[in-house]
Protein backbone atom coordinates (compact mmCIF):
# COMPACT_ATOMS: atom_id res chain seq x y z
CA UNK A 1 0.00 0.00 0.00
CA UNK A 2 1.37 3.55 -1.21
CA UNK A 3 1.05 5.66 1.71
CA UNK A 4 3.12 8.23 0.68
CA UNK A 5 6.21 9.15 -1.89
CA UNK A 6 8.92 11.84 -0.78
CA UNK A 7 11.19 13.74 -2.82
CA UNK A 8 13.97 15.32 -1.60
CA UNK A 9 14.10 18.08 -4.35
CA UNK A 10 17.16 21.20 -4.47
CA UNK A 11 15.71 23.29 -1.49
CA UNK A 12 12.18 21.78 -0.82
CA UNK A 13 10.78 18.18 -0.11
CA UNK A 14 7.39 17.22 -1.95
CA UNK A 15 5.57 14.72 -0.74
CA UNK A 16 2.98 12.80 -2.96
CA UNK A 17 -0.36 11.72 -1.99
CA UNK A 18 -1.75 8.95 -4.33
CA UNK A 19 -5.05 8.36 -2.60
CA UNK A 20 -5.61 12.00 -3.94
CA UNK A 21 -3.33 12.41 -6.77
CA UNK A 22 -1.69 15.80 -4.84
CA UNK A 23 1.17 16.82 -3.46
CA UNK A 24 2.10 19.12 -0.59
CA UNK A 25 5.74 21.09 -0.69
CA UNK A 26 7.89 22.32 2.23
CA UNK A 27 11.27 23.64 2.84
CA UNK A 28 13.86 21.15 3.40
CA UNK A 29 15.22 21.82 6.92
CA UNK A 30 18.73 23.10 5.31
CA UNK A 31 16.95 25.53 2.88
CA UNK A 32 14.38 26.98 5.42
CA UNK A 33 17.31 28.43 8.64
CA UNK A 34 20.54 30.16 7.67
CA UNK A 35 23.82 28.60 9.86
CA UNK A 36 23.25 31.92 11.57
CA UNK A 37 20.27 31.63 13.13
CA UNK A 38 20.99 27.76 14.09
CA UNK A 39 24.21 29.43 16.21
CA UNK A 40 21.80 31.87 17.76
CA UNK A 41 19.46 29.53 18.98
CA UNK A 42 22.44 27.64 20.46
CA UNK A 43 23.93 30.59 21.75
CA UNK A 44 20.83 31.36 23.59
CA UNK A 45 19.85 27.81 24.65
CA UNK A 46 16.68 27.83 22.73
CA UNK A 47 15.15 24.47 22.40
CA UNK A 48 15.92 23.88 18.29
CA UNK A 49 14.18 20.22 17.64
CA UNK A 50 11.81 22.36 15.55
CA UNK A 51 14.03 23.18 12.87
CA UNK A 52 14.14 19.59 12.28
CA UNK A 53 11.43 17.58 10.33
CA UNK A 54 10.83 14.34 12.46
CA UNK A 55 8.92 10.94 11.40
CA UNK A 56 6.59 11.48 13.75
CA UNK A 57 4.79 14.41 11.92
CA UNK A 58 5.12 12.11 9.02
CA UNK A 59 2.96 9.46 11.08
CA UNK A 60 0.47 12.01 12.26
CA UNK A 61 0.02 13.21 8.80
CA UNK A 62 -0.84 9.62 7.74
CA UNK A 63 -3.08 9.37 10.73
CA UNK A 64 -5.34 12.19 9.65
CA UNK A 65 -5.16 11.54 6.29
CA UNK A 66 -7.15 7.84 7.18
CA UNK A 67 -9.29 9.88 9.70
CA UNK A 68 -10.58 12.69 7.44
CA UNK A 69 -13.83 12.89 7.88
CA UNK A 70 -13.66 13.02 12.28
CA UNK A 71 -12.49 16.74 11.32
CA UNK A 72 -15.38 18.03 9.25
CA UNK A 73 -16.66 21.28 10.84
CA UNK A 74 -13.86 21.13 13.71
CA UNK A 75 -11.33 23.31 15.00
CA UNK A 76 -8.18 21.94 15.52
CA UNK A 77 -4.70 23.11 16.94
CA UNK A 78 -1.08 21.31 16.19
CA UNK A 79 1.05 22.47 18.82
CA UNK A 80 5.09 22.50 18.54
CA UNK A 81 4.70 22.19 14.69
CA UNK A 82 8.29 22.93 14.26
CA UNK A 83 9.58 24.54 11.27
CA UNK A 84 7.23 22.71 8.59
CA UNK A 85 3.63 22.17 10.09
CA UNK A 86 3.37 18.89 7.70
CA UNK A 87 0.72 17.41 9.63
CA UNK A 88 -1.45 20.69 10.11
CA UNK A 89 -0.88 21.17 5.66
CA UNK A 90 -2.01 17.50 4.83
CA UNK A 91 -5.10 18.08 6.92
CA UNK A 92 -5.78 20.93 4.82
CA UNK A 93 -5.16 19.16 1.74
CA UNK A 94 -7.26 16.30 2.52
CA UNK A 95 -10.15 18.65 3.63
CA UNK A 96 -9.62 19.63 0.29
CA UNK A 97 -9.89 16.72 -1.40
CA UNK A 98 -13.29 15.97 0.49
CA UNK A 99 -14.75 19.27 0.79
CA UNK A 100 -14.60 19.15 4.29
CA UNK A 101 -14.67 23.03 6.36
CA UNK A 102 -12.02 22.81 8.97
CA UNK A 103 -10.40 25.76 11.15
CA UNK A 104 -6.71 25.45 11.60
CA UNK A 105 -4.17 26.94 14.15
CA UNK A 106 -0.34 26.04 13.70
CA UNK A 107 1.62 27.07 16.40
CA UNK A 108 5.32 26.50 17.09
CA UNK A 109 6.92 28.59 20.17
CA UNK A 110 9.86 30.05 17.57
CA UNK A 111 9.10 32.90 15.69
CA UNK A 112 11.33 31.47 13.15
CA UNK A 113 9.47 28.32 12.71
CA UNK A 114 5.86 29.82 12.28
CA UNK A 115 7.65 32.08 9.54
CA UNK A 116 8.77 29.09 7.78
CA UNK A 117 5.30 27.32 8.33
CA UNK A 118 3.69 30.49 6.75
CA UNK A 119 6.55 30.05 3.98
CA UNK A 120 5.54 26.45 3.38
CA UNK A 121 1.81 27.24 3.96
CA UNK A 122 2.40 29.28 0.25
CA UNK A 123 4.60 26.96 -1.48
CA UNK A 124 1.39 25.33 -1.49
CA UNK A 125 -1.13 27.14 -4.21
CA UNK A 126 -4.25 24.88 -3.73
CA UNK A 127 -4.39 25.45 -0.01
CA UNK A 128 -3.94 29.42 -0.02
CA UNK A 129 -6.77 29.08 -2.68
CA UNK A 130 -9.33 27.60 -0.14
CA UNK A 131 -8.28 28.52 3.20
CA UNK A 132 -8.01 31.85 4.91
CA UNK A 133 -4.57 32.49 5.95
CA UNK A 134 -3.84 34.48 9.09
CA UNK A 135 -0.57 35.18 11.01
CA UNK A 136 -0.44 36.02 14.49
CA UNK A 137 -3.99 37.35 14.20
CA UNK A 138 -3.51 39.26 11.31
CA UNK A 139 -5.10 38.14 7.80
CA UNK A 140 -2.60 37.46 5.01
CA UNK A 141 -4.71 36.15 2.04
CA UNK A 142 -8.18 35.83 1.81
CA UNK A 143 -9.49 33.11 -1.05
CA UNK A 144 -11.01 35.65 -3.96
CA UNK A 145 -13.82 33.83 -5.17
CA UNK A 146 -15.23 32.06 -2.25
CA UNK A 147 -15.69 31.93 1.52
CA UNK A 148 -13.15 29.10 1.20
CA UNK A 149 -13.01 25.29 3.32
CA UNK A 150 -12.11 27.26 7.02
CA UNK A 151 -8.84 29.36 8.07
CA UNK A 152 -4.96 28.67 8.94
CA UNK A 153 -3.76 30.29 11.78
CA UNK A 154 -0.19 30.48 12.35
CA UNK A 155 1.41 31.47 15.53
CA UNK A 156 3.67 31.88 17.88
CA UNK A 157 2.59 29.51 20.72
CA UNK A 158 4.79 29.32 24.40
CA UNK A 159 4.22 26.63 26.39
CA UNK A 160 5.27 28.11 29.31
CA UNK A 161 3.54 31.31 29.19
CA UNK A 162 -0.44 31.92 30.21
CA UNK A 163 -2.28 31.15 27.32
CA UNK A 164 -6.04 32.44 27.16
CA UNK A 165 -8.05 32.26 24.70
CA UNK A 166 -11.65 32.20 24.17
CA UNK A 167 -11.31 29.53 21.32
CA UNK A 168 -11.98 26.02 21.88
CA UNK A 169 -10.65 23.18 20.09
CA UNK A 170 -12.43 19.64 18.97
CA UNK A 171 -8.75 18.36 18.07
CA UNK A 172 -5.18 19.12 19.59
CA UNK A 173 -2.44 17.10 17.53
CA UNK A 174 1.06 17.10 18.35
CA UNK A 175 4.02 15.43 17.41
CA UNK A 176 7.80 14.46 18.90
CA UNK A 177 6.93 17.11 21.43
CA UNK A 178 8.00 15.28 24.73
CA UNK A 179 11.79 15.03 23.68
CA UNK A 180 12.85 17.28 26.27
CA UNK A 181 11.67 16.63 30.09
CA UNK A 182 11.53 20.05 31.17
CA UNK A 183 8.57 20.78 28.67
CA UNK A 184 6.08 18.33 29.85
CA UNK A 185 4.52 20.06 32.37
CA UNK A 186 4.59 23.23 30.29
CA UNK A 187 2.22 20.93 27.38
CA UNK A 188 0.41 19.36 30.17
CA UNK A 189 -0.79 23.21 31.63
CA UNK A 190 -0.79 24.30 27.89
CA UNK A 191 -3.83 21.24 27.23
Amino acid sequence: YDIYRKEILNDKIKYFFPDINKEILIKSPQASMTVEEVINMKEKKVDSTGIKLWPAEEVLGFFISKNIEDYNSKKVIELGAGYSGLASLILALYCIEKKIHVDITITDELEICTERILENVFLNEEITKYFKIFKDGSAIKVPAENEGLGTIHIQTLIWSKDFRTDNKYDYIIASDCLFFKNFHIDLAHMI
